[in-house]
C-alpha cells in the first residue's frame, strides 16, 4: 500500500551532520544562529554525537554520551527544551528530534541494561558481563528494546527513529525493523504521525521510512541530483 501521511511539520527545514557536539553548542551555537538569522528549522537529526562511546565506536550504543550532554536529567531537561513552545526555548517554537541508531545488541554498558534483560526473561546478575546479540528479526527482542531502552527516559522524547542498518549488516532486515519501528511504536504506541528514516531496505520498502542519500557533498548541483 501507499506510505502513510506525513504531518505539516515534517515537510520543514531537517539539519544533520556527523560532527560531535555537545549539548550547549547545539543550543547556543546552532540552534541559536537558525534563530538569528531568521532560518526555518524544524527537525534536528543527531547522527553520531549522541551514543555513548562503545567498543571504540561512537555509533554503537543506545546511551546518551554523558561527556557531551551530561547525566539522564540534563539529557531529558535538553530533549524537553527542543519541544518547548516557550519565547525563551531554543527556537521560540518546538522542533523535531531525530535519534541515528546503528542496530546492535544490548551491552552491560549501556543505561537499561538490567530493565532489558529482565523483559527478556533473563536474570541480569547472571548476565552482567554478556552482551546479549542484536536480533531484529525476534519481536521479543525488538518490544523490550522499544519497551526498556527506546521508549524510556530520556529517549521517550525522541519524535522519530533514523534506522541505519541491520544486525546482520545487510539490507532486506531494515524493512521488518522498519515495519515495527513505524506502525507499532510510532504510530500505534506513542499515538504520533510519524515516520521512520532508513536505509534501502529492499523492495517495498518504501512503505514505512523515508529513505536518506547516504554521504554526501553539501553543493546545489548534489541537492538537484538527488530530487532529479
Amino acid at each position: 500500500g501507499p506510505p502513510g501521511m506525513l504531518s505539516a511539520a515534517d515537510y520543514g527545514v531537517w539539519w544533520s551532520n556527523s560532527f560531535t557536539f555537545t549539548k550547549d553548542q547545539f543550543l547556543n551555537r546552532l540552534i541559536a544562529n537558525f534563530t538569528k538569522h531568521e532560518l526555518p528549522f524544524t527537525h534536528l537529526v543527531m547522527d553520531l554525537g549522541w551514543h555513548q562511546k562503545q567498543d571504540g565506536r561512537l555509533w554503537a550504543s543506545y546511551t546518551w554520551n554523558e561527556e557531551l550532554f551530561g547525566e539522564t536529567s540534563e539529557v531529558q531537561d535538553f530533549v524537553q527544551s527542543l519541544h518547548s513552545t516557550a519565547t525563551d526555548s531554543p527556537l521560540g517554537r518546538a522542533m523535531a528530534l531525530s535519534l541515528n541508531l546503528h542496530p546492535i545488541g544490548v551491552e552491560p554498558a549501556e543505561l537499561r541494561y538490567q530493565e532489558f534483560t529482565a523483559q527478556m526473561g533473563l536474570d541480569p546478575d547472571a548476565n552482567a558481563t554478556k552482551k546479549l546479540p542484536c536480533s531484529d528479526s525476534n519481536v521479543t527482542w525488538l518490544t523490550a528494546l522499544f519497551d526498556q531502552v527506546l521508549d524510556a527516559t530520556p529517549n521517550s522524547g525522541v519524535d522519530s527513529w533514523w534506522t541505519d542498518g541491520t544486525c546482520d549488516g545487510g539490507t532486506y532486515g531494515s524493512s521488518w525493523e522498519n515495519q515495527y519501528a513505524f506502525s507499532e511504536r510510532i504510530r500505534a504506541h506513542r499515538e504520533l504521525r510519524g515516520y521512520v528514516m532508513s536505509r534501502w531496505g529492499g523492495v517495498g520498502s518504501q512503505r514505512s521510512p523515508m529513505g536518506f542519500s547516504g554521504d554526501q557533498t553539501t553543493a546545489w548541483p548534489t541537492l538537484q541530483f538527488q530530487v532529479e
